[in-house]
């Protein structure tokens, strides 16, 4: 008869299999047509989702929900650069689990920023110093244990806006401020929700934002899936 712990173990190992044939592509082969062209990331289960075009430095830049690094692709050499291991992600240690990264954006400087949904936080890569900062979010949702970031844009002086799906809410940090590992020089800047009378408010949510450099105003979307939903913009 097979052991408690065998039969652990088996599951287990069922349950990562399953995981892995389900998201990781591992027979995946790029194709290509008249129109588009598919590349095939070099790591087995890289499971990404944003990209960003960096036009100065000719790359591709993407981030590995799953092995939790930063990849680029470059334009000029038609290569994938060597990937940079971000210092802290929690899908790393968990054969079934990843983190949505939906934005993945270059700034004014140069450096690549991104959102993790599963630690509540915002992350930049510093070209210049080779390394990462991770910013907090102030607050989480009590209901998912996460305001889940997913998007973010930059002001005509390189301060960062984003937007959860779990926080009716525009987080601004100014990166003056701001210091790695805390929520230092984040403000919260509640979303009007009377359109939302009604709803739930852990259905309410923010879906994307956009700034106008130009004008310096930043458009946001919000929905409660199924029900309603509205654009909003603030001066």
């Amino acid at each position: 008869m097979q052991s408690t712990a065998q039969h652990v173990a088996n599951s287990n190992a069922s349950s990562i299999e399953q995981f892995k044939n389900q998201f990781c592509g591992l027979d995946s082969v790029a194709n290509s047509n008249n129109y588009i062209t598919e590349y095939k990331l070099p790591h087995t289960c890289e499971m990404p989702l944003g990209i960003a075009v960096d036009s100065h430095a000719k790359k591709i830049w993407y981030v590995s929900t799953k092995q939790g690094t930063l990849g680029s692709y470059n334009l000029v050499s038609k290569k994938f650069d060597k990937e940079i291991t971000i210092p802290i992600w929690m899908a790393r240690q968990n054969p079934n689990y990843f983190s949505d990264v939906w934005s993945v954006r270059v700034d004014m400087n140069g450096d690549v920023w991104f959102t993790d949904q599963k630690q509540n936080a915002i992350w930049r890569f510093s070209k210049f110093l080779g390394g990462f900062e991770m910013y907090k979010v102030p607050e989480k949702s009590s209901a998912f244990g996460t305001s889940s970031p997913v998007s973010l844009d930059f002001d005509s002086k390189g301060n960062v806006y984003f937007v959860g799906i779990h926080s009716p809410v525009l987080w601004i940090g100014n990166i003056t401020q701001m210091k790695n590992n805390t929520s230092d020089g984040i403000t919260k800047i509640p979303m009007p929700s009377s359109g939302f009378s009604g709803v739930d408010p852990n259905l309410i949510s923010t879906g994307s934002v956009a700034v106008d450099k130009k004008k310096n105003i930043a458009w946001v979307s919000m929905l409660a899936p199924g029900q309603k939903e509205r654009f909003y913009v603030i001066i």
